[in-house]
């Protein structure tokens, strides 16, 4: 309350008089273009909208298109992310306006979307309050990737609270309060952007948004940019004025993603026994569903080494050579679940290793099993 309080005073000052009664152009048609980051992924992105202004009803209809970088979060299972949506809002002049709109998103290859409704008030000529609750759409979505660490994806419901700071050269601060699912898992965070329109037709900012927490498995969202937006039209205004018209009223659907919990072994091992007394060692592993097997060997101290695989997928086998190894890894693909042996055969009676079997990206190992020989 203490920054409302002075804020008129210092903007008063921080700006020159000959800006006061600066208008800038707000459309009907403006384009941006942004990079940054976004949940773990680099981004590059565009964004367009179209505003139709009239005394009764606002309409404004909107698209976002952008590129991910495949080589980290939900790049990598989906290289693009891209939606639109419509809404429309009333301006009671110099006071307040009222907005509502539904738009859809999609991402992690599935449509997520959303309905919101809010406002703005006007405080003074340099501030606005501003809220807005959204309803999100649709039932929990699986993510079809194997390179994913994610299970699954639910657009939810939403709420958002805060103030837009404007100077009357047109410099804006917008910073707002954030809840992600507030019946449920309650996920606080902040929006904020930072702008200034460096021609009357042409604005740069920095804008970016954040999850403060994570609950359970659920990933955290965040996202950061740059931007250069362009607007042409005849539609023109004090900054203030083309704040309260036209901030707000985009919103895109808030996505939760839930990420692969740490889990034990997909798989048990034990030993069952050797084949002979100076020849091998034989396990058995039970695999719960189909799977890449790893067998790690350490310590190996041998001259010749044959690792057997032996169950309903069939037989498997690698021969080590001649000569110390160590560590010997050999992978397999299972593609049936079910009951399986391991033999490793040690022809040099003085040899020792150590086998680890795990399935690949397991957390934890099935077992590691003792020195044999």
């Amino acid at each position: 309350m203490l920054l409302l309080f002075f804020l008129p005073m210092t903007t008063r000052q921080a700006f020159p008089a000959e800006e006061a009664g600066r208008q800038i152009v707000s459309g009907p048609v403006s384009f941006t273009v942004r990079g940054g980051g976004e949940s773990d992924s680099g981004m590059i992105g565009v964004d367009g909208r179209v505003d139709y202004l009239t005394r009764l009803i606002n309409l404004h209809l909107f698209g976002t298109y952008e590129f991910l970088d495949s080589g980290g979060g939900i790049g990598e299972v989906d290289n693009q992310r891209y939606g639109g949506g419509i809404a429309f809002s009333h301006t009671y002049p110099g006071k307040a306006n009222a907005f509502v709109g539904t738009a859809f998103i999609r991402e992690l290859g599935d449509n997520f979307g959303h309905a919101y409704l809010g406002g703005k008030v006007k405080l003074s000529d340099y501030a606005l309050l501003s809220g807005t609750y959204g309803f999100g759409f649709g039932d929990v979505k699986q993510v079809q990737s194997a390179a994913s660490t994610f299970l699954a994806a639910e657009s939810v419901d939403w709420i958002k609270a805060g103030f837009v700071l404007v100077g009357s050269n047109g410099v804006k601060l917008n910073l707002y309060y954030h809840m992600t699912d507030p019946s449920d898992r309650q996920i606080s965070g902040f929006d904020g952007e930072f702008s200034y329109p460096i021609h009357d037709d042409l604005t740069i900012g920095l804008s970016g948004a954040a999850d403060l927490e994570s609950k359970e498995n659920i990933e955290t969202n965040w996202r950061s940019s740059l931007f250069l937006t362009y607007a042409y039209g005849a539609q023109k205004g004090s900054p203030i004025d083309v704040a309260l018209d036209k901030n707000n009223p985009i919103e895109y659907p808030r996505v939760l993603r839930a990420a692969a919990s740490p889990a034990g072994p997909s798989c048990t091992a034990s030993q069952s026994g050797s084949l002979c007394d100076d020849c091998g060692d034989s396990y058995a592993i039970d695999i719960t569903t189909p799977a890449a097997i790893q067998i790690t060997f350490a310590n190996v101290d041998m001259l010749d080494t044959r690792v057997r695989l032996q169950g309903p997928d069939g037989n498997f086998s690698v021969d080590q050579g001649t000569g110390p190894a160590s560590p010997l890894v050999l992978s397999h693909t299972f593609t049936t679940g079910g009951s399986y042996s391991i033999w490793v055969d040690n022809y040099d009676t003085g040899g020792t290793y150590t086998v680890t079997v795990a399935v690949t990206g397991d957390t934890a190992a099935c077992a590691t099993f003792g020195t044999g020989g």
